[in-house]
């Protein structure tokens, strides 16, 4: 989901996983209708947390184990990923004394607790340097391709191109243009044409 800001990706986001109720309409997941269930909404998607809602008191490691209780699930193993998100260098600090960055590394571990087949990420490469922005990416198009859905909200042009299979422009809380994955693999063969086509198409009437 690519828009601007103000323009309803966490909104719609956050409904999607049972963090908000349904103002309008109705939502299936999965073939099951969910619209007044928020419970069976958080239960379906892996969410990473706003960072700044982090407990400080708390180690990552303890935050890990209460989330994957929470779940009944295991906490992440997978070494790719835990070196892209530097957990085993943070997991004994108290997350109060971590830096923006780094609280973004845990909040996005929390998203991939119990190895959820739909994760949602709002805004996954804020506060990240480079090294942990290409790590993660690796890893999340390695999850794709063994079957993951991830969805996630993007100001990062440059993402949604390369390494998006279909997206979604949206404003004001609705769907301005889709972008099928045919669209996307027609846009990379001239990036730069593509890109001005959605900044144009970001820019307000």
């Amino acid at each position: 989901i690519l828009g601007v800001n103000g323009s309803g990706k966490t909104t719609l986001l956050n409904s999607l996983c049972g963090r908000l109720p349904v103002a309008q309409g109705r939502l299936w997941l999965a073939d099951e209708e969910v619209t007044a269930v928020p419970q069976r909404r958080a239960a379906l998607w892996g969410y990473a947390p706003p960072p700044d809602s982090l407990p400080p008191e708390l180690t990552p490691q303890v935050l890990l184990a209460l989330v994957a209780e929470s779940r009944q699930a295991q906490v992440p193993d997978d070494p790719a990923l835990l070196e892209a998100l530097d957990y085993n260098a943070l997991r004994h600090k108290m997350i109060g004394t971590l830096s923006a960055g780094q609280k973004q590394k845990i909040a996005l571990m929390c998203a991939f607790v119990g190895e959820p087949a739909r994760i949602i990420l709002d805004e996954p490469f804020n506060w990240l340097d480079p090294l942990a922005i290409y790590a993660l990416k690796n890893c999340l198009t390695q999850r794709a391709r063994e079957g993951a859905l991830i969805l996630t909200a993007l100001h990062d042009v440059s993402s949604f191109m390369t390494r998006c299979d279909a997206g979604v422009l949206l404003a004001d809380g609705e769907i301005k243009r889709g972008f099928s994955s045919d669209d996307l693999s027609e846009g990379r063969k001239d990036i730069a044409a593509f890109e001005h086509t959605l900044y144009a198409s970001l820019r307000p009437a």
